[in-house]
């Protein structure tokens, strides 16, 4: 999801819910309208997802969890604050330095009360590009088809130069040409943000 907060802000969020089929699809959706009603009225990333593990536990009983990663930014003062639970993490390019936005904490859902939860903070370049997806772009058990780290950048690096939906398609492109593989066990969400 990507909300526009205000002029100079916006939130994105891109999570992954354990389990297929329609209780995870009804979790997901859950999920997302408790983001968006969260996030109009709290700017603080660890409230947010301290709120949102209390109703996916609540929910769920405990017996699923989700992965997500949720970053909000600012385009007057150029920062970057995110907090990441649990999710396969984003990959920044700034000013040609490589990150992944690992600062956060576990998954949600699984635990009651979620223990210590850092938030990441960064300060962007014009030109940074921030490469958020979920775990079945780089894991295919059925085809054994696993992408390294290492491989993911080197596909975004090759490609960083490109309009962000022609880099979501070639990475995604690439990575099928080069293992033979379908890749379709599980859903696939790439979601690329360059910052002006």
């Amino acid at each position: 999801d990507f909300i526009k907060l205000g002029p100079d802000e916006f939130l994105w969020c891109i999570a992954d819910a354990s389990g297929k089929g329609v209780s995870a699809a009804l979790l997901m959706a859950n999920l997302q309208a408790s983001l968006r009603a969260w996030a109009s009225v709290e700017s603080d990333l660890v409230k947010v997802i301290e709120r949102l593990n209390e109703i996916v536990v609540s929910n769920t009983n405990g017996e699923r969890f989700i992965t997500l990663f949720l970053g909000l930014y600012n385009e007057k003062s150029k920062v970057l604050r995110y907090v990441n639970a649990g999710h396969n993490p984003p990959i920044l390019i700034n000013n040609k330095e490589i990150k992944f936005l690992k600062e956060g904490t576990t998954v949600i859902g699984a635990f009651d009360k979620l223990p210590s939860i850092r938030m990441g903070s960064e300060i962007l370049a014009p030109g940074s590009l921030i490469f958020n997806y979920t775990d079945g772009l780089v894991e295919s058990a059925n085809e054994d088809v696993f992408i390294s780290d290492e491989e993911l950048v080197d596909h975004l690096i090759r490609n960083s130069n490109s309009s962000v939906d022609d880099l979501n398609e070639a990475i995604l492109r690439n990575i099928q040409l080069n293992n033979n593989a379908r890749m379709n066990s599980d859903d696939i969400t790439i979601l690329s943000i360059r910052i002006l």
